[in-house]
């Protein structure tokens, strides 16, 4: 027997000791990601089965904003935005207006705290509409960033007005996470009919 020949009979008993055993259902290999025993997967699984909010679910939000007051109503500038739990920014859904958008003081002041002042990414945006009515918009479960929310507790913001002042905000919390839900929250003076559905 060669050199060569001892050296591959070596190789491959070093390989058959070394080897792996086999899975909890026999399998040879299974990928981290799929692992029960580890805490999450890269497809946002959570360690008990339930799939984490991002990249996994639609959330579509739809108000109709009714009149208000102001000297330049009927004309509005407003807002719809995503913030967590405790009302820091994710994202911002729907911003309508351009010159009077500073009015905004809540939707200016909670994107400003985040370190993102007046941030736009991915929402739909407008000039001033000269009317009130139906707004719709729809969240992916993503930050600015487009990265993943985390399953939890989260809020959405609306905001509008129709003068070079404040106008009227609402927040409404919902949980995004724990699977597919439609909300119908109460009306305000500024927003009614308002619609948040959620698609896992």
């Amino acid at each position: 027997m060669n050199t060569l020949h001892k050296l591959a009979i070596a190789l491959v008993l070093a390989a058959s000791a070394c080897e792996a055993p086999p899975g909890p259902n026999g399998e040879f290999w299974r990928p981290w990601y799929d692992d029960p025993s580890q805490t999450g997967g890269v497809d946002g699984s959570a360690r008990d089965g339930s799939q984490l909010a991002g990249g996994s679910c639609t959330l579509s939000v739809s108000v109709t904003t009714a009149a208000l007051a102001g000297n330049y109503a009927p004309r509005n500038v407003g807002a719809i935005w995503v913030s967590d739990g405790s009302g820091r920014f994710v994202k911002s859904l729907y911003v309508w207006g351009n010159r009077r958008l500073s009015h905004l003081n809540r939707w200016i002041s909670d994107t400003t705290a985040a370190g993102l002042p007046s941030n736009r990414v991915d929402a739909i945006t407008s000039a001033t509409l000269s009317s009130f009515g139906v707004r719709t918009a729809q969240w992916n479960c993503t930050d600015v960033s487009r990265t993943p929310v985390p399953a939890g507790s989260y809020q959405v913001c609306f905001e509008i007005t129709s003068s070079n002042a404040a106008g009227p905000s609402d927040c409404v919390p919902f949980n995004a996470g724990k699977g597919a839900f439609h909300d119908q929250p109460p009306d305000t003076a500024e927003f009614q009919g308002r619609v948040l559905q959620m698609a896992p």
